[in-house]
């Protein structure tokens, strides 16, 4: 049974990879979303864009001080 388990992991794996060149450097980039998560991906990105927003903010700010 393990062995069918590892099968079934490396294939979810090779799923959830993919390969991004920027410039002369290859990003081999693998992507997992936690199952009990209670966030959805719309509410993790609106998060995300929202801390970066601040984040901007907070820079301009100390820029002009």
């Amino acid at each position: 049974m393990k062995g069918a388990m590892q099968m079934t992991d490396e294939k979810s794996k090779a799923e959830n990879t993919f390969h991004k060149k920027i410039g002369k450097t290859n990003y081999k980039v693998t992507v997992h979303f936690s199952e009990t998560s209670n966030e959805t991906i719309t509410d993790k990105i609106n998060r995300l864009i929202q801390k970066e927003c601040e984040d901007m903010s907070y820079k301009k700010d100390k820029e002009i001080s």
